[in-house]
């Protein structure tokens, strides 16, 4: 093989190569403006029905789920550290109290108890506005959960949870957050952290499939 014809191949190759790697940066650069403000409404619209199948039709806990209306607020205000999803479910379940569901897709770093309580303390008392979640706390019969793929650290891990019905341990729930939530809020706020959007679309397709006997696709 002449010298000109190796050096053609190694080249290619080498093209090939970075052709390869400028595809697998691509890939992996998070999403940013109006792209990432879509993957966080995507997720909790899956989220929401994630929450559908589990609350009506597995344990049957709840007969109606309400999604709220979004507001005056653009979407990529979702992208604001404080600011919860636009997507709010909520729903009456039989035992009696009402849960209250926040959303977010964060992919920065894990949610601190200041983080949280930043949270808990967005909205507008305006008419029109998005209410606080701290508000919706207020009624002794309401649970709040919070739902993001990010994780929790330090106090804030005592309210992490695993699932839509499951209640935090009132022992351990963070004493910062008193001096926000008066109305004796352990037991009735929780964090159900890490849940991917890998594992949403697992959860939902198994749920599907079992159900409704949708075939699933690999």
């Amino acid at each position: 093989m002449s010298t000109n014809n190796r050096r053609g191949i190694k080249q290619s190759h080498s093209d090939a190569s970075d052709t390869s790697i400028s595809d697998s940066a691509e890939a992996s650069r998070p999403l940013r403006g109006a792209a990432a403000a879509q993957a966080g409404f995507d997720y909790q619209l899956d989220v929401s029905i994630l929450a559908a199948l589990q609350l009506l039709l597995i344990s049957k806990a709840a007969t109606r789920l309400v999604l709220e209306p979004a507001n005056e607020e653009d979407l990529e205000a979702d992208l604001e550290p404080s600011v919860p999803g636009r997507v709010q479910p909520s729903a009456t379940v039989s035992s009696g109290y009402k849960l209250v569901i926040q959303i977010k897709m964060d992919n920065g770093e894990p949610w601190s108890v200041v983080d949280f309580e930043g949270l808990l303390k967005h909205g507008s008392d305006k008419k029109g506005g998005r209410r606080k979640a701290l508000h919706h706390l207020d009624d002794p019969n309401t649970r709040y959960l919070f739902v993001t793929n990010a994780d929790a650290k330090g106090v804030a891990r005592n309210l992490l949870v695993e699932g839509f019905e499951e209640v935090s341990d009132k022992a351990s729930f963070p004493p910062r957050l008193h001096a926000t939530l008066k109305a004796s809020p352990e037991g009735r706020v929780a964090i159900w952290g890490k849940l991917t959007e890998k594992q949403l679309a697992s959860d939902i397709r198994e749920l599907m499939s079992d159900l409704l006997h949708v075939p699933k696709v690999e």
